[in-house]
């Protein structure tokens, strides 16, 4: 038995710590908002049902009762707007749990008081088959958008179980609290963010995580915005990459500029590489400035070489001289030789190679007759 007792104990200790979590981590959305049952027994309204009060004793006037007698039994809070609901928590008379079992509870967006159980959604049922199953104190799992929330009861005849209260059907309220938050809003316990990216401003009223997907223009968990640079704002509903960029942007989230020599501002959507480069740069970026001595300072996007030189200068990137000989400083761009010029230096050249050619024939001759005539002279006289 004392072990039976510290086990209850313990049970109704992680009860009461998982409704107070509950009712720390959202806001009560029902509190003292407007309210209405099928019927009143007395002085105890609807109203009392959202007023704050926990207590579940019958007399301290906490508790909405509707009246006996009735075969059927609702009671109704209007939300006061369409609201995205995560959990209901009901507070029951004490003691009382026969006259709650069997109950329901829905949740709509319209109302009709004649045709309760077909106006909405049944979240939950109670189906306890023993009066010691009935909790008096618990919390339902909701997760549904609606601006109403409705219990309701009622007593067939024969009952369903006999331990149920006789024919009649009651509805003992103290409190109903619902967790949530007006739709296109979150909040850990105050509902001041936003999810209104979120598809029909539907989210998780603690988290933020969209239920339904995203809005256009919007991506992830949360549906945050795409780049501003993303072209017509599409991206990429899980990951948020841009299926296309503006003008003058590259990389996954278009949020990277081009360079400034592309022409037109365009590069590779990927690798930011220009799809063509401005007058004057080359380079994969077009940031690399044509060599200086390009005529009409105009290159190979490329390679960076020249398609022509300035006067007085050759080689692919124009950054050799040309002889100081050739005519009008003009020589071939692809080896440096002279064109149709005079070459002063060549002329000179020449001319010193004929001077120093002839030079070597006088004296070739002049050594020859040298020769001749020493000859001569040593032969013997002919008799």
């Amino acid at each position: 038995m004392a072990t039976r007792s510290v086990v209850q104990i313990y049970e109704g200790f992680l009860i009461v710590v998982g409704m107070i979590c509950l009712s720390m981590s959202e806001e009560n959305i029902s509190l003292m908002k407007t309210t209405n049952q099928s019927t009143t027994h007395q002085t105890h309204p609807a109203n009392r049902s959202v007023d704050g009060c926990l207590d579940q004793k019958f007399n301290n006037d906490c508790c909405s009762h509707t009246s006996p007698d009735e075969s059927t039994a609702w009671w109704r809070v209007d939300l006061g707007q369409p609201s995205t609901i995560d959990n209901i928590t009901i507070y029951y008379r004490d003691g009382k749990a026969s006259r709650f079992a069997g109950y329901r509870l829905y949740v709509s967006n319209t109302t009709s008081d004649d045709n309760v159980t077909n106006n909405g959604v049944l979240c939950y049922e109670d189906q306890s088959s023993t009066e010691a199953e009935v909790r008096l104190v618990v919390t339902h799992y909701c997760p549904y958008v609606a601006k109403y929330v409705t219990v309701y009861n009622f007593r067939n005849n024969p009952l369903r179980y006999n331990w149920y209260n006789e024919n009649e059907a009651f509805l003992e309220l103290c409190e109903v609290q619902v967790f949530g938050c007006p739709v296109g809003t979150f909040g850990n316990g105050d509902c001041n963010e936003d999810c209104s990216g979120c598809n029909g401003g539907i989210c998780n009223s603690t988290s933020g995580i969209c239920r339904y997907g995203c809005n256009p223009g919007r991506h992830g968990s949360s549906c945050d915005k795409c780049t501003a640079t993303c072209k017509q704002n599409k991206c990429n509903a899980e990951t948020g990459y841009c299926q296309e960029c503006e003008t003058g942007y590259y990389a996954d989230f278009c949020d990277r500029k081009c360079s400034t020599g592309c022409t037109d501002s365009m590069c590779d959507r990927i690798n930011g590489h220009c799809t063509g480069c401005k007058p004057g740069v080359h380079g994969e970026n077009c940031a690399k400035a044509c060599p200086t001595n390009c005529k009409t300072n105009t290159c190979n996007e490329d390679t960076g070489h020249c398609s022509e030189c300035e006067a007085g200068y050759y080689a692919d990137h124009c950054d050799r001289e040309c002889s100081p000989g050739c005519k009008d400083n003009i020589c071939d761009q692809s080896n440096g030789q002279c064109g149709e010029s005079f070459n002063i230096a060549a002329v000179v050249t020449g001319c010193t190679l004929g001077v120093f050619v002839l030079v070597l024939v006088i004296l070739y001759v002049a050594l020859v007759k040298r020769l001749s005539r020493i000859q001569s002279a040593t032969k013997p006289a002919t008799k």
